[in-house]
């Protein structure tokens, strides 16, 4: 029966082309839990978002879903709420840079070296941030994605703790080879939150905390 109902709400929400059943689903007579637990895990992801759209309850009811872990590693988006706590790494920071200068050529093999400023560690941020519920997970990341030769760092990101201040954010989980991964999470924008940037390259305390990025 659900399976029936499911396909007949991807008709009409799914981007397909309606059909006249589906435009007389009564889904607000339908109870909470038979929504989340029972109807909802036939839809695909398209269909749920476009559902969540419709009306308050129904957006209630599919962040619900999505808040569920073994829900959104099936389907790979989350549902972040206020007052999360996540380590966050952001977009690698250029130490160096490539020169065309002739004195870098003689002296630093072509390279410049880059100071970098509490504002480069900010605009880090800024976008493309991945969470981490694992501080270790976090610096983990940190320590894959650096760049050295010979002991000399050209680009590494930096580390922040965050604490959301936004109500509801949708985020999508990092895919591995197991599958989706519940622990590490990429959002396109943080959106309100405070930040503490925790970089050890940057001294903390010239990188004050920030209410919204």
């Amino acid at each position: 029966m659900f399976k029936k109902m499911a396909s007949l709400i991807t008709g009409t929400y799914g981007g397909k082309q309606e059909t006249p059943q589906a435009e007389n689903i009564p889904l607000s007579t339908v109870p909470k839990e038979v929504l989340i637990d029972d109807l909802f895990p036939f839809l695909d992801l398209n269909t749920l978002i476009n559902l969540r759209a419709t009306s308050k309850e129904l957006y209630h009811f599919v962040n619900i879903f999505l808040k569920i872990e073994r829900n959104a590693k099936i389907i790979g988006l989350t549902v972040l709420y206020k007052d999360s706590h996540f380590y966050a790494v952001g977009k690698n920071v250029a130490y160096k840079v490539f020169s065309d200068s002739i004195w870098d050529a003689i002296l630093n093999d072509s390279f410049k070296n880059i100071d970098v400023t509490p504002d480069d560690i900010r605009n880090s941020f800024s976008s493309g941030v991945t969470l981490f519920k694992s501080e270790k997970a976090a610096k983990e990341k940190i320590k894959r994605e650096t760049s050295t030769f010979n002991q000399v760092l050209y680009e590494k990101p930096c580390l922040a703790s965050v604490n959301l201040q936004e109500d509801v954010i949708l985020a999508k989980l990092e895919r591995d080879k197991i599958g989706y991964n519940p622990n590490i999470i990429f959002v396109q924008r943080l959106g309100k939150c405070q930040i503490q940037y925790l970089d050890d390259i940057v001294s903390i305390e010239s990188v004050p905390v920030s209410e919204v990025i």
